[in-house]
């Protein structure tokens, strides 16, 4: 079950930490105004909170597994209508994005809770943390670098898209790793 909290989030954590430093350059090199990427930039924090509220309602009725590899689902989803580009596709990244950007915050805390026990939290809560550092840390620089390298960021949203979609299936094996 770490392992598989561990590598979802990290994976997970990549697009937030590569959006959060490159989505500004990316909107403008798309010939986004300067308002709208300002508009897309601060609305994704607004739809945070619309997020934690839809997430925390729906933990009643679907497992903390589940609705943490539907969140990374639909946080690639979102990504991925950002790679697709168009008028429609910045404003569906935006909802999507925006509102699973909240929940997985949320997602890491209650799962982990319900995974391990209170007298290990702590570690293994460390441990994760750790992992979505680095990635949080050294992300942005490769999408730089790729970006560099490739002239545009299509590489960059297709890998985290890519990335999204592994970190909602390996969430999965958390609940085969903790049923033994």
């Amino acid at each position: 079950a770490f392992w598989s909290v561990a590598v979802a989030f990290a994976l997970g954590r990549m697009a937030v930490a590569v959006l959060a430093a490159h989505l500004v350059p990316l909107l403008s090199e798309r010939g986004y105004s300067r308002t709208l990427t300002a508009t897309i930039a601060g609305a994704i924090g607004v739809l945070q909170l619309v997020g934690r509220v839809f997430f925390t309602g729906l933990t009643s009725s679907s497992t903390l597994i589940w609705l943490s590899s539907a969140t990374f689902a639909v946080h690639g989803l979102g990504v991925l209508a950002l790679a697709l580009g168009g008028n429609a596709g910045i404003w569906v990244f935006l909802v999507l994005y925006g509102t699973t950007n909240g929940a997985i915050t949320l997602t890491r805390a209650a799962l982990l809770a319900e995974l391990f026990p209170p007298s290990v939290y702590g570690r293994v809560n460390g441990a994760v943390s750790l992992s979505v550092a680095v990635s949080s840390a050294s992300m942005p620089f490769v999408a730089g670098v790729l970006h560099t390298y490739s002239g545009n960021y299509d590489l960059t949203l297709w890998l985290l898209t890519a990335a999204l979609a592994v970190s909602s299936l390996v969430i999965l094996g958390a609940r085969a790793s903790s049923a033994r």
